[in-house]
């Protein structure tokens, strides 16, 4: 019998992984932000889940959104980190940090590119799918940076 190992970490790290991925699937379906958007036929306010911000980030570059781009590669670190882990490479940590200050630095924005118009809107609130899709980020670095004890 062949005893091909998959999960070269250790079972704590491998619940916190499930964790982290459970928090971070959840976020998708929640809120992530609200913003007001001021045309000229008047003001309104509108909300994106966290799910329309990670399908939206990545085509923001062709209408403009730059960094709003810059921002989403958050997540190709955060998957690229898991990879990482579950090989059992001390790098993932590297893509882990680089995601967490990255999901970080969205909190300092004032605006965001609403992909309907074109135009930029006032971000009014961050909304609990944001602060979990943080949180996964946070979930899983913790993990690895906590080794539990033999």
């Amino acid at each position: 019998m062949w005893n091909i190992k998959i999960f070269r970490i250790s079972v704590a790290l491998q619940i916190v992984l499930a964790i982290s991925l459970i928090v971070y699937l959840c976020s998708l379906f929640k809120s992530g932000i609200t913003y007001l958007d001021v045309t000229r036929e008047g003001s309104f306010y509108g909300s994106y889940t966290s799910l329309e911000l990670l399908l939206y980030g990545g085509i923001g570059i062709l209408g403009g959104g730059l960094l709003e781009g810059v921002i989403r590669l958050a997540n190709p670190f955060y998957y690229y980190s898991i990879y990482l882990l579950i090989l059992g490479k001390n790098e993932a940590i590297k893509f882990l940090v680089f995601s967490c200050l990255l999901a970080l630095s969205f909190r300092a924005w004032n605006e965001i590119l609403v992909p309907e118009s074109g135009r930029n809107a006032e971000i009014i609130s961050f909304q609990l799918g944001y602060y979990l899709w943080l949180g996964s980020f946070i979930i899983l670095l913790l993990g690895i940076l906590v080794k539990p004890r033999k």
